[in-house]
């Protein structure tokens, strides 16, 4: 798996996607990294997390511990 070069605060918004009902809540610069490195797209006009952002998502909530 690659490493993925995130903030605190961009992994905090990327781990909120999947709850969130509504994205504007996570600030712009966050979005567009997050679709640059891929592990974020838009689809119907909502980010959501790819399959690789949830496995990066899950990976990093396992070695926390």
């Amino acid at each position: 798996m690659r490493s993925i070069d995130l903030t605190p605060a961009e992994w905090l918004s990327l781990g909120r996607l999947p709850i969130e009902p509504r994205d504007e809540q996570i600030p712009l610069d966050h979005k567009q990294k997050l679709i640059r490195l891929g592990v974020a797209s838009e689809k119907i006009g909502r980010l959501v997390a790819t399959f690789e952002g949830r496995l990066m998502l899950r990976e990093r909530n396992h070695t926390k511990r």
